[in-house]
């Protein structure tokens, strides 16, 4: 159960790195242009999508509880 609270630790810390790295990533886009017009769909790709993996990670970690 302890390992199980230390995947769910990662995956929830490394969403919030990514929510807190993507608009460092996004104002230097600003400034230089090398991904122009790229960052806009990603960023919106990773919000919408992030959540989603998040909840369907958590479901299939609680069903494998219940099966042990």
């Amino acid at each position: 159960m302890r390992k199980r609270w230390q995947q769910v630790q990662s995956i929830i810390l490394s969403y919030l790195a990514t929510i807190i790295g993507l608009p460092v990533i996004y104002s230097l886009d600003q400034q230089l242009p090398i991904f122009s017009g790229f960052t806009d769909t990603w960023w919106q790709t990773i919000v919408y999508t992030l959540p989603m993996i998040l909840v369907v990670g958590l479901i299939k970690m609680i069903r494998k509880d219940e099966r042990v």
